[in-house]
């Protein structure tokens, strides 16, 4: 390995973990952990969904999702829904409360995305990009052999 390898993933797991940091810290001023605000983000934008679909899409096990699903049920901002076709599938959705609350989130949450990055110009941004999604790419592969 070449000290330039090693380098590049210690500071890209640097990076990983300050931007993680930066989006906790985000949500807890919302009284949210990330899951739960990635939850909330997806059906905002996606609308209905099975809670499988919201588990993949948001890269947790059945387990996680269920505790997830359950905190935003307590906290009064998704609803169940059962298929009438099929029992076994419940779709979740955001409530009214919810989607008024996302629309003022969100704003606020897309400004500390644009700061998070704001010191890229364009063409480093894009390049950003690029190079974690081929990364990402190649070890999705390996991994699924």
């Amino acid at each position: 390995m070449s000290q330039e390898t090693l380098k590049a993933l210690v500071v890209h797991l640097k990076a990983h973990q300050f931007i993680k940091e930066t989006i906790k810290k985000d949500m807890l001023k919302y009284g949210l952990s990330m899951s739960e605000f990635m939850v909330l983000e997806l059906l905002f934008h996606k609308g209905s969904q099975t809670i499988q679909s919201v588990a993949k899409k948001v890269l947790l096990t059945s387990g996680s999702m269920t505790y997830v699903i359950n905190q935003l049920e307590k906290k009064q901002m998704i609803q169940r829904k059962r298929d009438p076709q099929d029992g076994r599938i419940t779709y979740v959705s955001l409530n009214e409360q919810a989607k008024s609350f996302m629309k003022s989130a969100f704003k606020e949450h897309e400004k500390m995305i644009e700061k998070m990055f704001s010191s890229l110009d364009e063409q480093q941004l894009q390049m950003w990009i690029a190079s974690n999604k081929k990364i990402g790419k190649i070890l999705e592969k390996e991994l699924n052999k």
